[in-house]
């Protein structure tokens, strides 16, 4: 009788321990399980070369312009309209109006500025940041992280970014209103 324990099995051939419990459902453990697997280099242009090029392209442009659209250093003015079509229609600023100036602002190291553009800006770019760590990371290595989240993980994770969307959605209404940018 195979009590699981021995690697024999009741027929007398030996078998390779299994590499998952039973019980895998491909879902992590815990919260959120990180692993990283060897690929070759051309799988990585599917997917993480893409977007480390437009990390890094974001990340250019909010270095070398300024939030008021001049280049740095020549002083030459790109005048860009504003692209908020929810302020155009209704004078209300969008979720996301300001986010331009504010990665701008923070490219030029003026987190004071880039808060008051849009308060999650330097949260975004230094989640920028840390994924163009990453990807590079993953680019130099040939290795393609993957992070699994559990059901409840993931629950927990996109109620509470609506939740702080909403609460800074509020606070840059009332910092526009006060500054006058709104």
């Amino acid at each position: 009788m195979d009590d699981g324990m021995n690697p024999v099995s009741g027929n007398g051939i030996e078998q390779a321990p299994s590499a998952a419990p039973e019980n895998f459902t491909g879902r992590p453990r815990g919260w959120v399980s990180f692993s990283t697997r060897r690929v070759p280099a051309a799988a990585l242009a599917t997917l993480e070369i893409p977007m480390l090029s437009v990390i890094v392209i974001v990340l250019g442009i909010s270095f070398l312009v300024t939030p008021d659209t001049t280049i740095r250093g020549t002083g030459f003015d790109l005048a860009l309209p504003s692209a908020c079509l929810l302020q155009w229609i209704s004078s209300i600023p969008g979720l996301f109006c300001g986010m331009t100036r504010s990665f701008m602002a923070m490219g030029g190291l003026d987190i004071r500025q880039a808060f008051i553009f849009n308060p999650m800006g330097p949260v975004f770019f230094l989640a920028t940041l840390a994924a163009g760590g990453f990807l590079s990371w993953s680019a130099i290595g040939r290795r393609r992280i993957t992070l699994r989240f559990s059901p409840t993980a993931t629950r927990t994770f996109i109620r509470m970014t609506a939740a702080v969307l909403i609460m800074t959605w509020v606070l840059k209404i009332l910092v526009w209103r006060k500054t006058g940018l709104f």
